[in-house]
């Protein structure tokens, strides 16, 4: 399962293992009181974290 690392908006930081079927561009969070979308980094990045590499995905505003 592919991990993923969120940079910018409100999960910044955050580190998820994610279905492979669920990567098809955008991830796409609805929360209470904000709305999420991230794309994957251009150019294609990946970053340590302490459960193993991730890939950057970045929020689009």
């Amino acid at each position: 399962m592919p991990r993923v690392i969120h940079q910018g908006g409100p999960r910044h930081g955050q580190v998820d293992d994610i279905a492979a079927e669920e990567l098809r561009g955008a991830l796409v969070y609805d929360g209470p009181r904000w709305l999420g979308v991230y794309r994957p980094a251009d150019p294609p990045r990946v970053h340590p974290t302490a459960a193993g590499d991730a890939q950057v995905w970045v929020v689009v505003e």
